[in-house]
């Protein structure tokens, strides 16, 4: 298996334009530490790491997050992924105990969480309604989506009530099934995976959109400039792409 086929990103963009432009259902979905932690296990295991300990009552309903995560990986249509992976992010090594086959395009895992940065990606947007699911979501819209693109059609679903683990889910699909548009941005954590799924199934785009909200919205001036040259000496100087980048749509002043 061969997980070092990272693509730039000008390329997952141009995919992406091409499901809109000839409609199509398409998903992107990241494997990070969350998900390592989650598949590379079995379920009761699972439940001794703390996040998953503290927020799954069962194991049964924590096997359910895994086989719904797995598919997802199954059929997303781009992986963001660690290729070098690590002793805490074997990616390859949770793909073979799953049966998950080698991602038909991969990107680096922090692309979903850069994309405000891309200019491509934030033109894409215009006109484009959008169903914007997770807590940051609102504050991330009015505060970076909508001053910057005007043209942006959202409808915001933050909170989901349903105390099972189960039923979560099945609301989350329900708000993307009657959602009329076709673009869904999922900040949901490790449930963004199987919401992006059904959001293809259903022929609309599903974008595991990760932390990029809440990135932008506690540093700006980082990701808001496009060329920031604190970028490409920081977090972006193992990005083999840094280079390509394409300059933010909402610049800050230089000295600000």
């Amino acid at each position: 298996m061969n997980l070092t086929r990272e693509q730039p990103v000008e390329a997952m963009l141009a995919d992406l334009y091409h499901a809109l432009l000839y409609p199509r259902g398409w998903s992107l979905a990241r494997i990070g530490d969350g998900e390592v932690n989650l598949l590379r296990v079995n379920a009761q295991a699972a439940l001794d790491w703390s996040y998953y300990g503290e927020n799954f009552c069962d194991a049964s309903a924590l096997r359910f997050l895994q086989e719904h995560v797995v598919a997802a990986f199954r059929e997303a249509d781009w992986i963001g992924l660690f290729s070098h992976g690590g002793p805490d992010l074997d990616v390859q090594q949770v793909f073979e105990l799953w049966g998950i086959p080698e991602p038909r395009q991969q990107c680096y895992a922090w692309v979903n969480r850069h994309l405000p940065m891309y200019r491509d990606f934030m033109e894409i947007l215009k006109g484009e309604p959008m169903l914007l699911l997770g807590k940051p979501m609102q504050e991330w819209a009015e505060k970076c989506l909508l001053p910057g693109v005007q043209e942006a059609k959202v409808t915001v679903y933050t909170a989901v009530t349903e105390p099972s683990t189960q039923g979560m889910f099945y609301a989350l699909c329900e708000a993307v099934r009657a959602f009329p548009g076709r673009l869904v941005l999922a900040s949901l954590g490790v449930w963004a995976k199987p919401i992006c799924m059904m959001a293809k199934r259903l022929g609309k785009i599903g974008i595991d959109f990760g932390h990029a909200p809440t990135d932008q919205l506690s540093n700006q001036q980082l990701l808001n400039i496009g060329c920031c040259e604190r970028g490409r000496r920081g977090y972006l100087q193992h990005w083999p792409h840094a280079k390509t980048r394409i300059p933010c749509l909402f610049p800050l002043e230089a000295n600000s």
